[in-house]
């Protein structure tokens, strides 16, 4: 998301609000994980963060 993407949904319900703090010009990714049991979503959620680690 470029960083008129992440501004443009300050303040909605929802939205951390670490991002009214990004410095201009900031992107970032959004990940949409599923899993059919809270065990294997968190082995996804583990996955990505290793990917972006």
């Amino acid at each position: 998301m470029d960083y008129a993407s992440l501004t443009s949904v300050v303040g909605r319900v929802g939205v951390p609000a670490v991002v009214e703090t990004i410095p201009t010009g900031s992107a970032a990714l959004l990940f949409d994980l599923a899993a059919s049991s809270s065990e294997a979503l968190e082995l996804l959620i583990e996955g990505a963060q290793r990917v972006c680690g």
